[in-house]
């Protein structure tokens, strides 16, 4: 929490300033997909699949400049597919054995971040048509599925009438915590069309990756001292959104000067 009021604080004062000088500050929305890269989607561990980003974002740009500082805040959340449950049967003149393979969940199958993110912005072009590119830097907040990977064995005695089934259950793997929080870093660039006097749309693409020593989903061994086995969370995200602007900026041309 306390990171989370530094970067508000430091926001409001970067808005202030923006008032006060030939700058501008944009306040955007913006909605899109997000795709599980690397090992991430790995079947046997995470088993990541698409889903979808959305969030809030603004920039100040400096006075009479292409550099800027954005900030994001941003939601991302990917499904977490299920593996199918793994049978098997095998009988004896004497037995029946049947051993079953399976997760069992405790959280929802899921992960979800939630990103606050702080960098440079710089734009290319003029006008009403440009390009912005930024790298952001920050905290994310991490939500994964629990669960543990269990195998159960039954054995039944066919020939001995009354017999009762003997049933056996050792759990496998396991995830180590449904909840985390790691650094985590975007690159990216969005496209920014100007539809009207201080209002845009946009397409956005960037990559994330986590830094430092967080930012895995971690699965344990529960049979043996075997080395958890770790993911790194890394994705890419693509969409669009509207801003709105705010301060004088540039003075722009007519719009057939700038097409």
């Amino acid at each position: 929490m306390k990171t989370i009021r530094i970067l508000v604080s430091t926001l409001l004062v970067v808005t202030v300033q923006a008032m006060d000088a030939r700058s501008q500050i944009s306040f955007g929305a913006y909605y899109g997909a997000s795709n599980p890269l690397g090992d991430y989607k790995n079947e046997t561990i995470s088993n990541a699949r698409n889903g979808y980003a959305y969030g809030f974002s603004a920039s100040y740009t400096f006075m009479e400049s292409n550099l800027g500082i954005g900030l994001d805040v941003r939601y991302t959340r990917h499904v977490h597919q299920a593996p199918d449950s793994l049978f098997s049967r095998q009988a004896t003149a004497l037995t029946i054995t049947e051993v079953n393979i399976a997760n069992s969940y405790s959280s929802p199958l899921r992960f979800g971040y939630l990103g606050i993110l702080m960098g440079p912005t710089y734009r290319v072009g003029e006008g009403r048509l440009g390009i912005e590119l930024y790298a952001k830097g920050g905290i994310t907040f991490e939500e994964f599925p629990s669960y543990v990977a269990s195998e159960t064995t039954k054995v039944s005695y066919p020939t001995l009438p009354g017999a009762a089934p003997q049933t056996a259950k050792r759990d496998l793997l396991g995830t180590t915590s449904d909840r985390a929080k790691s650094w985590a870093a975007i690159f990216g660039a969005r496209v920014d069309l100007e539809i009207m006097p201080n209002v845009g749309l946009f397409l956005y693409g960037d990559y994330q990756t986590p830094f430092g020593d967080g930012g895995s989903f971690t699965v344990e061994n529960l049979q043996n001292n075997e080395p958890p086995k770790k993911v790194r969370i890394k994705m890419a995200s693509f969409g669009g959104g509207i801003r709105i602007s705010l301060g004088s900026g540039r003075e722009y041309g007519t719009i057939r000067d700038n097409y």
